[in-house]
């Protein structure tokens, strides 16, 4: 499963960035790794399943490109990564989807456990959403004969 999970990983700079897809990467998933919040015309694959981004990078314009990014990739997990120490508790306010939040340094167990349930949910939402869009088909149907 992990090889054909693709991660968006959002660094604050070149070295948090390449430290973080390095270990997503070493735990077997495909890895997308971005310096900065992306514009939201970045031409990032469609079948994203989970972006981790630093919580640092929601200052200024940055909460408004996650929140597009997060719109344009809807199926997707968002996991904020955050630094020891730094308070969390308003996080999952502030983007809708913001499934969960890992605090780095992570262990490479608790980074893909956090990162297996987001995956999970993902899949779950994507089952709920054809199983929605089946039912909505055979009633349309019914009403049709």
């Amino acid at each position: 499963m992990p090889a054909d999970v693709k991660i968006l990983v959002i660094g604050t700079n070149e070295s948090r960035a390449d430290e973080r897809a390095r270990q997503v990467g070493s735990l077997g998933y495909g890895v997308i790794r971005q310096t900065g919040m992306p514009d939201v015309d970045a031409g990032f694959a469609d079948d994203i399943s989970v972006v981790m981004v630093w919580s640092g990078l929601l200052r200024g314009t940055g909460i408004d490109r996650l929140r597009k990014l997060a719109a344009r990739h809807p199926d997707s997990s968002v996991i904020f990564m955050v630094d020891s120490g730094e308070r969390i508790g308003t996080l999952n306010d502030v983007v809708e989807g913001v499934y969960d939040y890992v605090v780095i340094p992570a262990s490479d167990l608790s980074m893909k456990h956090v990162i297996d349930v987001s995956v999970d949910r993902r899949a779950r939402l994507l089952l709920e959403k054809y199983y929605q869009s089946y039912l909505e088909e055979q009633v349309s149907e019914q009403l049709q004969n």
